[in-house]
């Protein structure tokens, strides 16, 4: 039967008007799409920005806020000579460390990590889409696809996130401990480096003087005769003296060119250059100054254990394996979750299907074979752990803290005899010389004396250098900050 002509004009308005409503709803479908890619881009663009500032952070840290002052570049020559302060020569020794440039990045991925578990408080935007096809049916659009937008919450995550970043935080707040640790291994490692150059250079200079007057004696023994210069044991001893001044020379020659090369390639510097870093002495202390100031094995340790790294990072591990009997603890509470949203829209239809969906759920263990249970002892098992790692650690650093003192100490008395064995040797050449200018005394007593005086000289530079090898123990036991001079305290 055919329709009448009302009925037909009724049939083309109403599609019409569906034709109407779905162009509305595309439109409105495409409005969505943009504000969730706008969304995305604009959640992509915040962690690159998240990123940029990790990694500018690390920067910092990297330089350690030393602040960039001129170098004085002299050329000579001789060649370059590059003066540097302590602060410049750990900025290119920090720049330089390959292992301290790997940990500096996992603690811009740490910045992230913290910034996505902050992220977890916020609901979620999803876009669902359904293409239903029934097999021998033709494929309409229309009919066979379906979507949805949804705005998910997980009640349960959000209640817990701060949990969560506060553990990504501690991680973090890990990794910048373990730079700052490596950092203060560089800085000991330069001091040492340049504690051993004072000592050859100061050796070479003593061991030159000493062969020269081996060399001098010698020649003054054949111009005027064995008889004349001493005893027949003297003019053995002089040939003894040259040939072991000649290889002791060569030896801290050779020693001084091989430390030398070792700063450069530390600094990254040209093999070429003729480096000086000028003001190091200052984080040392005086051996005379170290037997005065006697602080007790407990000061020592309370100074270690608010510096050294180490300690923040076993409090740390003991922070974390606390907050994961937290969350072990937490599977055992109900999951609940909430999601609203303009779902199920197939596009043939009108409005019917196109209201907002809320949705809640929740979710609760009632038998999970125990896992549960033994998630929490793998935790409790772990904080013992980590509170047993931090006491064993105490008493670790009371060992190395006493051992450092008393090493210290024996080397400061050491040094100190040196100096004043060294003072002594001078007044006895100062004497031998006026003797021996007023021919009442031997020759062979003349030079044997200043070559003695030049042994001491070596003697001070390697107990000086074994001083300051021990203070440099001393150090690392307490965690001393980098470039903070000897206070005596």
């Amino acid at each position: 039967m055919q329709n009448p002509p009302a009925t037909k004009l009724q049939d083309l308005k109403g599609q019409k008007l569906a034709r109407t409503l779905h162009r509305d709803r595309c439109s409105f479908f495409a409005f969505l799409f943009v504000v969730l890619m706008g969304a995305a881009g604009l959640g992509c663009s915040r962690h690159a920005e998240m990123a940029t500032k990790a990694d500018a952070i690390s920067r910092r840290i990297m330089h350690m806020e030393i602040i960039e002052s001129n170098r004085r570049v002299v050329e000579s020559e001789e060649g370059k000579k590059l003066s540097l302060s302590m602060a410049q020569a750990m900025e290119l020794a920090i720049a330089g460390s390959a292992q301290l440039t790997s940990v500096q990045n996992q603690y811009a991925q740490d910045s992230i990590e913290v910034e996505q578990a902050q992220s977890e408080f916020w609901p979620r935007f999803t876009a669902e889409a359904t293409v239903e096809y029934p097999i021998g049916e033709a494929f309409d659009s229309s009919r066979n696809l379906t979507g949805g937008i949804f705005v998910r919450y997980d009640l349960m995550q959000a209640f817990f996130s701060d949990d969560i970043a506060a553990v990504r935080l501690a991680e973090g707040k890990k990794t910048t401990e373990r730079i700052n640790q490596l950092t203060k291994e560089i800085y000991y490692d330069l001091l040492s480096t340049l504690a051993r150059i004072e000592y050859f250079d100061s050796s070479v200079l003593q061991a030159e003087s000493a062969f020269a007057v081996a060399k001098d004696a010698q020649e003054r023994m054949a111009s005027i005769g064995t008889k004349r210069f001493g005893t027949p044991d003297d003019a053995l001893r002089l040939e003894q003296e040259v040939s072991a001044w000649k290889t002791r020379l060569t030896e801290l020659r050779g020693r001084r060119l091989l430390t030398k090369n070792e700063l450069l390639r530390t600094l990254k510097v040209q093999p070429s250059t003729s480096l000086e870093v000028t003001d190091y002495g200052a984080f040392f202390p005086s051996p005379q100054k170290v037997l005065k100031t006697e602080p007790t094995d407990r000061e020592h340790f309370i100074r270690a254990w608010h510096q050294r790294n180490d300690v923040r990072m076993a409090e740390l591990d003991l922070f974390v394996s606390e907050m994961n009997i937290i969350a072990a603890k937490r599977k055992r509470l109900p999951h609940v979750t909430a999601s609203i949203g303009v779902g199920h829209i197939n596009l043939e239809t009108e409005d019917e299907n196109a209201a907002l969906v809320p949705s809640f759920g929740i979710s609760m263990p009632i038998l999970d074979m125990g896992d549960s249970r033994r998630c929490i002892s793998k935790a409790e098992v772990s904080r013992k752990i980590a509170e047993s790692q931090l006491v064993a650690l105490a008493g670790s650093i009371e060992n190395e803290i006493a051992e450092a003192l008393f090493q210290v100490k024996m080397a400061a008395m050491y040094a100190d005899d040196a100096q004043k064995k060294q003072t002594a040797l001078q007044v006895v050449s100062r004497n031998k010389r006026y003797l021996y200018s007023q021919g009442k005394a031997d020759p062979a007593e003349f030079y044997f004396a200043r070559m003695d005086e030049s042994a001491a000289g070596i003697e001070v530079a390697r107990t000086t250098f074994e001083f300051r090898s021990a203070m440099l123990a001393l150090m690392k036991s307490q965690g001393t900050p980098i470039l903070e001079p000897y206070s005596g305290k």
